[in-house]
């Protein structure tokens, strides 16, 4: 080899620094030190505190928690609690100090509760008020807890008293920051470890899409709960880009939403489809438009077209849809434009916006059942599998979980039915384990909910198999209707009717009141099997239930 090449594999001249999570607290105490947090909390006024101020209300918060708690490197940290300031507080002295924090989505059973408690082996937990009481009859099953610390103002007073640090302690950008459990939606939740590199890479990836609608004159509401995954790491990319947080507390009903938005300005939010269902409702029954509010982006499952159609042409906001898991991070893929998007007329537009582009960071590949790459040619799918910076590793301890999970190769099985097209964007077309197989063929059940909501007597639709004794399985439709709209099984079959292929359209469509969601606002499909366990269709294909 010779020098010259020699020379050019050697180390570079360049700084190296730890990318850790507190970096972007201080980053954003100087840059944007005046922009404010917001918070709807639970035990008085709106709270506002400048980014400055939370940059030195978390230096006592990580204070108190090594003098009081003897919170060490490593150590998790849970927390049941809601988006609020003090919430936000540990997101950053937790991690701060080295160690995880470890955010239980309060929506989670009581079973579920006592065994991720028990699997992560929690010492300390932090609990919402709303939260004490049930976490305290849970903790007899939970050996690992020691302590409960309820987050309201007796907490505020142990903080105001605590020696702040005099600065950040420095340790590997590849320690664990933060811990989520999956929602539990294939089997029982699974606990995973994001580092502080992994976070702060996932942030700037984000932000680099330039379709967040993040800026130092923005106002965010953070719709995405703090307890799941990182609230999508929303509060890390506003503060690194100067925009205004609003957290919206517990309260996140239509009505409650629409009065933050318009006291606080909003210009953009993040959230689950049923949040934003829930706006256009309470907009519609209050004959409103959106205020400030210009931009909305989704995540959490598959969008429904009519949410999309009415939030951009009835109420004229800009709508982003994002695809991603926990295991990722979050989004992985986000944005639909390109040059056939912008050629394209309205309704084609809202069709492209059910695709998302990758994020810059992940490779992705997708596998038929035999294990053959698939062409991303737009209509030919495969299980998508990725790796990158901010994708899973291993499951904290869960080998078994891991053997299922992981290629002989190292790429994460994503489970997912995908196709990616020309422009590099990727389309789910269904969860591979909800998939109908009708007579050998398969039948999407994501396809066919999103068909059922162009209907606007459909406010959300379901899908699952049942038993068929001729075509091994045909899927059955659950809906739930609009309200004040008439509607029947007939109605619903017509207005399937060209909108899918014939052989998909439902055996049976059953109304129901409410479909169940899981603890991150997703359907439930599994809830949603048990409720019909013992359905089945009989020779004639009519819908029938075992006694």
């Amino acid at each position: 080899m010779r020098q010259g090449e020699i020379d050019g594999l050697m180390a570079s001249s360049m700084m190296v620094r730890p990318l850790l999570l507190a970096n972007i607290l201080d980053y954003a105490a100087i840059a944007f030190g005046y922009q404010m947090v917001v918070s709807c909390d639970d035990d008085g006024p709106l709270a506002r505190m400048s980014f400055k101020s939370l940059r030195d209300r978390c230096l006592k918060v990580s204070g108190a928690l090594g003098a009081n708690f003897q919170v060490g490197p490593g150590e998790r940290v849970a927390t049941l609690a809601w988006t609020n300031r003090r919430h936000l507080e540990l997101y950053f002295a937790i991690p701060g100090l080295g160690a995880v924090i470890h955010t239980i989505n309060p929506r989670y059973s009581d079973e579920q509760i006592v065994m991720i408690i028990n699997h992560a082996r929690d010492r300390i937990l932090f609990v919402d008020p709303d939260q004490e009481e049930r976490v305290r009859r849970l903790a007899a099953q939970c050996p690992t807890v020691e302590e409960i610390r309820v987050l309201d103002a007796s907490w505020d007073a142990v903080v105001d008293a605590a020696v702040p640090l005099p600065e950040w302690p420095q340790f590997p950008e590849t320690s664990g920051s933060s811990m989520c459990y999956t929602s539990g939606t294939a089997g029982a939740p699974k606990g995973v470890i994001y580092s502080h590199r992994s976070t702060i890479l996932y942030a700037l990836s984000g932000l680099a899409t330039g379709k967040l609608g993040l800026n130092s004159r923005a106002s965010s509401l953070m719709c995405v709960p703090m307890y799941h995954v990182n609230g999508w790491s929303k509060p890390f990319q506003a503060m690194l880009s100067g925009a205004k947080i609003v957290l919206p507390g517990r309260k996140m009903d239509g009505e409650s939403l629409l009065k933050i938005i318009d006291a606080e300005d909003v210009t953009c939010g993040f959230g689950v489809p049923t949040i934003w269902l829930a706006v256009v409702e309470a907009m519609r029954k209050q004959g409103r438009g959106p205020g400030t509010l210009s931009q909305i982006g989704f995540g959490g499952g598959a969008v429904p077209r009519s949410l999309l159609a009415a939030l951009r042409d009835e109420f004229g906001v800009e709508v982003e849809t994002g695809y991603g898991m926990t295991e990722t991070t979050a989004g992985l893929a986000l944005g639909s434009d390109g040059p056939d998007f912008w050629a394209a007329d309205s309704d084609d537009q809202l069709d492209l916006l059910s695709r998302q582009r990758p994020i810059f960071g992940i490779e992705l590949r997708s596998r038929d059942e035999a294990g053959r790459d698939v062409p991303f040619d737009g209509a030919s799918s495969g299980e998508l599998q990725v790796r990158g910076n901010f994708v899973i590793n291993a499951y904290f301890d869960n080998a078994e979980a891991d053997a299922a999970a992981f290629t002989p190769d190292g790429w994460f099985r994503t489970g997912d039915a995908v196709s990616q097209d020309e422009m590099g964007r990727l389309r789910v077309e269904d969860r591979l384990k909800d998939l109908i197989k009708s007579g050998g063929e398969w039948i999407n059940s994501v396809a066919l909910e999103q068909a059922a909501c162009g209907d606007a007597r459909v406010a959300e639709a379901a899908v699952i198999g049942l038993p068929h004794p001729k075509w091994s399985e045909r899927p059955l439709m659950i809906i739930r209707p609009t309200d004040a709209l008439t509607v029947d099984e007939a109605s619903i079959a017509d207005f399937l009717r060209g909108r899918v292929q014939s052989w998909w359209q439902p055996d049976a469509i059953v109304f129901v009141d409410d479909i169940p969601k899981t603890a991150t606002g997703k359907t439930d499909k599994k809830a949603l099997r048990l409720m019909f366990a013992g359905w089945h269709y009989g020779e004639c294909g009519t819908l029938c239930r075992s006694e």
